[in-house]
C-alpha cells in the first residue's frame, strides 16, 4: 500500500510541472534553465519578458543599467505577504539610487494577485509567470524568492523570503551604487 502511495505521489510530481489554476494565457519568455543561473553569483540573469498584471509588458532588457530587485511571490503565500512592506520601503528609501522592482507572480490567480497588490498600495512593477517557465529559468521552487541583479545584468544573489529591513539593505548593498 505504501509503495503504491509513494508511487502514485511520484507520478502526480514528475507530470504537474504547472500551475493547474493559471492558465491565462500571458505571453512570456525565458532563458532556458541553466546551472549557474540558480547559483547566483556573478552569472548573467536569465532574460525575460513577461505580461504585466496591468495589462502591459516588462523585460529585464529595458531594466538594463538599473539595478534590479526580482521577487517571485503568490498573494496566497503568508510568507510573501510579510515581504510587501519591505519592498515598498526599500523602493522609497533607493529611488534616487535607481532601483527597480519587479514582483512576479507565480503559480497565482491574476485576479487575486491584482487584488492583493492594490490591498497593499504597491506601487512598482508586477508582472505574472503563468506557466512557471521564467521561474524555472531562475531556479525557483518555494516562494518567496528573490534574486539581486547588479546594472550589468549578473546576478549578486538570492534569498528565500525576506524576513527583515537589515537582511534586504545588505542584499541591496551588493546591487545599488556606492554613494
Amino acid at each position: 500500500m505504501v509503495v503504491a502511495v509513494v508511487g502514485g505521489v511520484t507520478a502526480w510530481a514528475i507530470t504537474s510541472g504547472g500551475s493547474p489554476r493559471a492558465s491565462t494565457g500571458a505571453t512570456h519568455t525565458a532563458a532556458p534553465p541553466t546551472p549557474t543561473a540558480s547559483s547566483g553569483r556573478g552569472t548573467p540573469a536569465p532574460p525575460f519578458t513577461l505580461s504585466t498584471l496591468s495589462g502591459g509588458r516588462v523585460s529585464l532588457a529595458q531594466l538594463a543599467g538599473h539595478p534590479v530587485l526580482v521577487n517571485f511571490w503568490a498573494s496566497w503565500c503568508h510568507p510573501c505577504r510579510q515581504e510587501f512592506p519591505l519592498f515598498g520601503a526599500a523602493q522609497a528609501r533607493h529611488r534616487a539610487q535607481g532601483l527597480t522592482i519587479v514582483g512576479i507572480s507565480y503559480q497565482d490567480i491574476p485576479d487575486d494577485a491584482r487584488r492583493f497588490v492594490r490591498e497593499e498600495h504597491a506601487s512598482w512593477t508586477f508582472a505574472r509567470d503563468d506557466d512557471g517557465a521564467v521561474a524555472a529559468a531562475y531556479g525557483v521552487r518555494p516562494v518567496p524568492e528573490t534574486f539581486f541583479i547588479r546594472p550589468d545584468g549578473t546576478l549578486a544573489g538570492r534569498v528565500l523570503g525576506i524576513t527583515s529591513t537589515r537582511q534586504l539593505e545588505a542584499s541591496l548593498r551588493q546591487i545599488l551604487p556606492r554613494a
